[in-house]
Formats: C-alpha cells, sequence, structure tokens
C-alpha cells in the first residue's frame, strides 16, 4: 500500500480554516449583493439629509455600511434647516469610506482567493492520493476478499464433508445404542434362561447328592462286616508274609555272617602275606644298601690310593 507524502492538518486546523472560509464567503457574497443593489437601487437621497440618520457597522465579517432612516426626534429641527456644505461634506466622507471598504474588500477577495487555490490545490492533491490509495486498496481488499471466499468455499466443503461425517457417525451410533439395547435384551433373557437351567440342573443335583447319601450310607453299613473280613484276611496274609520275609532274613543274616567270617579271614590272610613281603623288601634294602655301602667304601679306598700314588708329596 502506498501511502500519500501530503501532510493532512491536524482537525482542529481544518475547522478553523474551514469557519474562516465560510465566514470569507459569506462577507464576500454580502458585499456583492449589497454593491449589485447599490448598483440598481440607489437608495433616496432624503434619507441621507440627517447625518444622525446615518449608521456605519464596523463587524469584520460584514464591513458593510448600512443606512438606516429614522424618524426625526427633535420636533423643532425641520429637513429643510441643514446647509448644502453639510451634505456634501457627507456624500463625500460616506465615498471616500465606501471606497476605501471597496479597496479592502479588494484586498480581502484576492487573498480569500488565492487561500481558496490553496485549498484547491490541497484538496487536489489530498483526493488524487486518496484515489491512488484507494486503488491500491480496493486491489489488496479485492485480494484478501478472494482469499476469503476461497478459505470459505474450503471450509463450506469441509463443513459439509464434516457434516456429513457427523451424520453417518451419528447413524453409526444409533444403530450401535439399536444393536447395543437388543444385546442387552438378549443377555437378560439368555441370562434368565441360564439361571433357570441353573435353578433346575441345582434342584436336580440336590435330589442326586440325598440319593448318592443314601446309597453311601446303606453301603458302608453293608461293607462294614465285609471290610473287616476283608482286613482280618489281609492281617492273616500280612503275617504270614512277614514270617516267611522273617525266614528269609535269618537265612541271609546267617549267609552274611559266614561271608563276612571267611572275608575277614581273607583279609588277615592278606595282611600277613603283604606283612611277610615287606619284611623281605626292607631285608632286601638292608642288603642293598650293605653292599652299596661297602662298594663306596672300596672305591673311596682305591681313589685314595691312586691319589698318593699320583700326589705322594701333597697327600703326606
Amino acid at each position: 500500500m502506498v501511502r500519500s507524502n501530503v501532510k493532512t492538518p491536524p482537525p482542529e486546523k481544518n475547522e478553523h480554516a474551514a469557519e474562516a472560509l465560510k465566514k470569507k464567503v459569506s462577507t464576500i457574497n454580502h458585499l456583492a449583493h449589497c454593491e449589485f443593489n447599490a448598483t440598481r437601487s440607489p437608495r433616496p437621497l432624503h434619507s441621507m439629509s440627517d447625518p444622525r440618520n446615518i449608521h456605519i457597522d464596523h463587524d469584520s465579517t460584514a464591513p458593510l455600511l448600512t443606512w438606516r432612516v429614522y424618524p426625526y426626534q427633535d420636533t423643532h429641527i425641520s429637513p429643510c434647516s441643514f446647509h448644502k456644505d453639510a451634505g456634501k461634506n457627507v456624500f463625500e466622507t460616506l465615498h471616500n469610506l465606501f471606497l476605501e471598504e471597496k479597496e479592502s474588500n479588494r484586498r480581502k477577495h484576492e487573498d480569500l482567493s488565492e487561500h481558496i487555490d490553496k485549498m484547491k490545490a490541497y484538496f487536489d492533491e489530498k483526493i488524487n492520493s486518496l484515489k491512488d490509495n484507494t486503488h491500491e486498496n480496493l486491489e489488496e481488499l479485492k485480494y484478501y476478499l478472494d482469499q476469503l471466499n476461497r478459505n470459505n468455499k474450503d471450509k463450506a466443503t469441509d463443513n459439509s464433508s464434516f457434516v456429513e461425517e457427523f451424520e453417518i457417525v451419528k447413524s453409526d451410533v444409533n444403530k450401535l445404542k439399536k444393536e447395543k439395547e437388543e444385546n442387552i435384551n438378549l443377555i437378560k433373557t439368555s441370562m434368565r434362561t441360564y439361571f433357570d437351567k441353573i435353578k433346575g440342573m441345582l434342584s436336580v443335583m440336590n435330589a442326586n447328592i440325598e440319593r448318592v447319601k443314601e446309597e453311601l450310607r446303606t453301603y458302608k453299613e453293608n461293607n462294614q462286616i465285609d471290610n473287616k473280613k476283608k482286613n482280618i484276611e489281609i492281617l492273616q496274609l500280612i503275617n504270614e508274609e512277614n514270617e516267611a520275609l522273617n525266614k528269609k532274613m535269618e537265612e541271609s543274616l546267617n549267609l552274611l555272617s559266614s561271608d563276612i567270617c571267611e572275608a575277614k579271614q581273607q583279609i588277615i590272610n592278606f595282611k600277613e602275606h603283604m606283612e611277610n613281603q615287606v619284611k623281605d623288601i626292607k631285608n632286601e634294602i638292608d642288603t642293598n644298601k650293605r653292599e652299596v655301602n661297602e662298594k663306596t667304601n672300596e672305591l673311596t679306598i682305591n681313589q685314595k690310593r691312586l691319589l698318593n700314588d699320583f700326589y705322594p708329596s701333597e697327600m703326606g
């Protein structure tokens, strides 16, 4: 967006300038209207004959000469009693005042027209800058509006798809709710039938248990004698088997004792044999030591002899 380089005056200055402009325009219009009326219908001279009837208004916004005709207040003065020179002086002064006012009004009109031209140039520049900025703002606004429309279309499509999906999900949820209710009802009915069956089975089982208890009682009573007889027979068989086992154990113990005695005798014989062998080995070792000692003694004697033979002086 391009910013305008024209500086806008503050709002207070704009208001004061507008008010001054309004006052100046109204003054110019009033002056033009009065000048036009003066050229069209000049005032009669009899109203200007008395200087007391002339009133000069020095207002800044309307610097005009207004003529007011008042009735004669002094009854002893007649309108024909003034001198002609006094009337001429009044007309000359009025004419001079009118010329001065006309000149000042002309200067004010020129200043005002110059100020109006400046204001017009200022407002033209502002309007052109506003046109440029407005065009660029409109382009940017159009771009943003297009983007917004696209986004709105996308959102609308998304919303429509979302609504459709939501409706589908809602229908699925309703179906699931119905199926859930149906399943709950089926479960309730099946549970009722199952509990009824369980109750029937429990009643049948209780009857069977009572019947089995009665049968067990009768079986116990009938089997106590048989069990006692069987137990006696079993005990007799156990005693017989124990006696046979005792006999076998005695025989095995006798055999073991005889085997142990034989083993002891063999151990004693082996010990004596080993002791004899140890004694023989010791005797052989002693004889070997003696023989070795004798041989070593012989060798030492022979060495000494040889040394004495080779070194007789040193050994003596």
